[in-house]
């Protein structure tokens, strides 16, 4: 799957490591939770994937779509990770959305890499603790992998 290549591959910002089963978690809810209406992409590098990105649209008469996931395989691909945000931001203002929260930065490096976009604004964010069941991925999504 493109979660555990990724996974593989990447070489993490500042060592930060989200693991395989929060990208595998965020499509079971995509596919299994329709009525979150999650969306998404692939994007591919001489036919190969080489990164995904989910977000929820804009709802509710909001302006501001949230992205909760965008990575690439490989952070070596000169802009690929930047590329990616881009055209995941295009398919936002597509749908309606007006903004896009790119949500917290975890690390330095990742705050870097944002502040390298131009903000309209900026939040202070809260931090809350998600738990994702430990038999996840005993009963992974069989229609549906990333």
């Amino acid at each position: 799957s493109l979660a555990q290549q990724w996974e593989a591959k990447t070489n993490h910002y500042d060592r930060y490591d989200l693991r395989t089963n929060y990208f595998n978690y965020l499509a079971r809810l995509a596919v299994e939770q329709r009525s979150l209406n999650l969306r998404g992409l692939i994007v591919s590098v001489e036919g190969q994937d080489a990164g995904f990105s989910i977000w929820e649209p804009e709802s509710n008469g909001g302006k501001t779509a949230n992205l909760f996931a965008s990575q690439v395989s490989d952070f070596n691909t000169t802009n690929l990770a930047t590329y990616l945000t881009v055209v995941s931001a295009e398919q936002m203002l597509a749908e309606g959305a007006e903004f896009m929260c790119l949500g917290g930065s975890e690390t330095e490096g990742m705050d870097r890499y944002k502040q390298g976009f131009i903000q309209t604004y900026s939040t202070p964010l809260d931090t809350i603790e998600l738990s994702v069941p430990e038999d996840f991925e005993a009963h992974p999504a069989e229609d549906f992998e990333i």
